[in-house]
């Protein structure tokens, strides 16, 4: 098994020396998600996106920790918008 809260810990301090690095926030999420820490994956996938709004896996990752969750927008529409973004990548 991956060691998730090492990674935590190594993605904050990327954040902490790179604040604008969208990828870092994305894999920080990641990490959180696998965790089980949906808030902090959460606003970590939106960071993302606020950062860099074509960080596709940020869409994905934000989709997933969303599904199942009472939150203010549907997967869908952030799965909508992934798709959008690969078709225009593509």
């Amino acid at each position: 098994m991956t060691d998730m809260k090492g990674a935590i810990q190594d993605y904050t301090e990327d954040i902490r020396l790179d604040p604008k690095d969208s990828w870092a926030y994305e894999r920080r999420g990641s990490a959180r998600s696998f965790l089980g820490d949906r808030k902090g994956a959460i606003a970590d996938f939106e960071k993302a996106i606020q950062l860099d709004p074509n960080c596709a896996w940020a869409y994905y990752g934000l989709g997933n920790a969303r599904r199942g969750g009472q939150t203010e927008r549907q997967p869908s529409q952030l799965l909508a918008r992934l798709s959008l973004l690969i078709q225009t990548m593509s």
